[in-house]
């Protein structure tokens, strides 16, 4: 996901730039499904501030128990 932020903040910088107010936008991705439980909304982070966003685990492990449990709960602000 961080990439598709990235590329969104870099393709769309010139816009960025002509209204900043933007950098301080919430992040929300609407995953959306047929099955209820896949359909979700999830909070990804500030636009403007990459510390802010989610980051997807690197190891096999921590993929598999992504994928089994999904995302531990995160608390918008």
């Amino acid at each position: 996901m961080t990439l598709v932020l990235d590329t969104f903040a870099y393709a769309d910088k010139e816009f960025l730039q002509a209204f900043p107010d933007l950098m301080r936008a919430k992040v929300y991705v609407h995953f959306q499904s047929d099955v209820q439980d896949l359909d979700l909304r999830e909070y990804w982070g500030v636009l403007g501030d990459r510390r802010s966003w989610r980051r997807m685990p690197r190891g096999v492990l921590a993929r598999l128990k992504l994928l089994l449990f999904g995302f531990p709960a995160v608390r918008s602000s």
